[in-house]
């Protein structure tokens, strides 16, 4: 669910930064949730073009910084608990993949075997949601930046479960 909700996030903050529906952003954000999240630029679309000949690096960069944030800005607003609309809002679009078959490509923890480059980890990945729940997990070509991304998020999240 998590990095289903970190795209929501993101999609969020490429809409109101460019100005756009939020139904004309098309991007992912795999990883783990938290500061190793690890938002794919190279599959960013803002209504069917690249994200990246739209704007300098830097503004992307600073989006990001922002999408990182964002968990934790939600929580310091709300003084007690925690963010709960937009992870129900998560959770309901997996759930209406598995009920309606919808073989769905979402972000979301999957137990890798060799995708990536990555094993014995749980970790957010492009999965098609189906029937069966996690049908298939989709390996895409990332940028060599994102891969790194990817492979130091999976180490840091194995080092906070072997504590």
């Amino acid at each position: 669910m998590a990095g289903n909700l970190d795209t929501a996030r993101f999609r969020v903050i490429l809409s109101h930064q460019l100005k756009v529906p939020i139904d004309k952003t098309e991007t992912f954000v795999l990883g783990s949730h938290g500061d190793t999240m690890v938002p794919i630029v190279s599959k960013t679309f803002i209504d069917g073009r690249p994200l990246r000949g739209m704007m300098h690096k830097d503004m992307v960069d600073r989006m990001i910084k922002i999408t990182k944030s964002r968990g934790g800005q939600i929580v310091a607003l709300l003084k007690s608990g925690s963010a709960y609309f937009s992870p129900s809002a998560a959770c309901l679009e997996i759930l209406k993949a598995v009920v309606n078959d919808e073989k769905k490509i979402i972000p979301c923890s999957c137990v890798l075997d060799g995708e990536y480059g990555l094993a014995d980890c749980a970790i957010g990945v492009p999965a098609k949601i189906g029937k069966e729940g996690i049908e298939e997990i989709v390996e895409w070509e990332l940028t060599p930046e994102e891969t790194e991304a990817l492979k130091n998020s999976a180490r840091q999240m194995k080092e906070m479960v072997a504590l």
